[in-house]
């Protein structure tokens, strides 16, 4: 579910997408499916150690977790409604 809802023109979960929150690649474009792959596997491996992973976010700079980083994918706050979608290959601010 994860891994076709990232990879998707919806570029997140419904979760996300109610949150106002979308998953970009590290140049603000939508994620291949293998790059939603590599996060959702990653996401076992920031679970795993008590958590670690995700609690990165908080010391990161860029706010960032573990399965981010290894897929080079950025969750970022994204206006809801289709005249503020992102036109393809514009980077999010």
């Amino acid at each position: 579910y994860g891994i076709l809802m990232e990879a998707s023109a919806l570029q997140g979960t419904f979760g996300k997408l109610a949150m106002g929150l979308r998953v970009v690649n590290a140049e603000g474009a939508r994620l291949t499916f293998g790059q939603a792959v590599k996060r959702n596997l990653g996401k076992l491996l920031s679970h795993l150690p008590f958590g670690l992973g995700l609690l990165w976010a908080a010391r990161s700079k860029e706010a960032r977790t573990w399965h981010d980083m290894m897929s080079k994918c950025v969750v970022i706050e994204a206006p809801r409604g289709p005249k503020h979608a992102l036109a393809p290959g514009e980077v999010p601010r």
